[in-house]
């Protein structure tokens, strides 16, 4: 009866760590400035791949980023995402799938068809897990 509670003790504990956005695999809890390096990375490399802009000019990196956008992120509750991205569910916040929401503001770089350079402020929201793997709305 005692292995019997002091398991059912620890997978309580274990789903409480993971609902609280503890990084299991890392022994630690990712800070926000983490979140956002780990996103920013995800956003350069998503334009890359999925857009091949041949006009896009991508940041050098995560400190001109932040230079250039110093508002760039935010790292919400589920429940505060503003509505563009689905909350998520109870059973994925305990495993430990979708930590929290980062919301990610920034100036757009590129060529238009006229040759001009522009900029266009854009906003994205994805979910990220407890221990820093990005996923927008496409990967669910």
């Amino acid at each position: 009866m005692f292995f019997g509670g002091a398991s059912i003790a620890i997978i309580v504990f274990l789903a409480g760590m993971n609902y609280s956005g503890y990084c299991l695999a890392k022994n630690r809890y990712l800070t926000d400035e983490e979140k956002s390096k780990i996103t920013f990375e995800y956003i350069s490399r998503a334009f890359k791949a999925h857009y091949k802009y041949e006009y896009y000019f991508p940041y050098k990196n995560y400190e001109e980023f932040k230079q250039k956008n110093p508002d760039h992120s935010r790292v919400v509750s589920h429940l505060l995402t503003e509505g563009r991205i689905p909350p998520v569910d109870f059973l994925s916040r305990i495993g430990g799938m979708s930590g929290n929401t980062i919301i990610i503001n920034y100036m757009l770089r590129y060529i238009n068809v006229g040759g001009n350079e522009k900029t266009k402020r854009v906003q994205e929201e994805f979910y990220i897990t407890n221990c820093g793997r990005v996923l927008s709305v496409v990967d669910l």
